[in-house]
């Protein structure tokens, strides 16, 4: 889209969304009239109370647009109680974490956000987090 210098850009924003049940959860950062905003990373997670090897598909939107979908992410699920009589077992999959090495460019004035959709009926707690930084644009 540009060509400026995003060298050496930190996050000035972080935007974070949780939830339970199977139920889609979103996280936003609102739009800035006259400036772009630039993904530098996101991170989710969700845990399970059966171990159905669940998965969660993830999508970043550019206003109402998907820019990156990851269907099936983090499918693997591993327990924190081993033994029979513990009691109630949560499975929790590995946290999908992506740190961008080139910023994801959203349009000028346009909102982005994070997506997590929960595969089936087990979820008990999703999470989604983005985090970047805004510019004139």
């Amino acid at each position: 889209m540009g060509s400026r210098d995003l060298t050496g850009h930190k996050a000035g924003w972080t935007e974070t969304a949780n939830g339970s049940g199977s139920s889609t959860i979103t996280a936003t950062h609102a739009l800035e009239a006259g400036k772009r905003h630039y993904v530098l990373g996101i991170a989710c997670s969700m845990n399970t109370t059966v171990n159905d090897n669940e998965t969660m598909g993830v999508s970043i939107k550019d206003d109402s647009t998907t820019i990156l979908l990851l269907d099936g992410a983090s499918g693997g699920t591993t327990a924190n109680q081993d033994s029979p009589g513990d009691g109630p077992r949560a499975y929790a999959s590995q946290p999908l974490i992506i740190n961008f090495d080139d910023p994801i460019e959203i349009g000028s004035g346009n909102p982005v956000s994070i997506e997590v959709d929960p595969s089936g009926s087990y979820s008990t707690r999703t999470c989604a987090n983005i985090w970047g930084f805004t510019l004139d644009g």
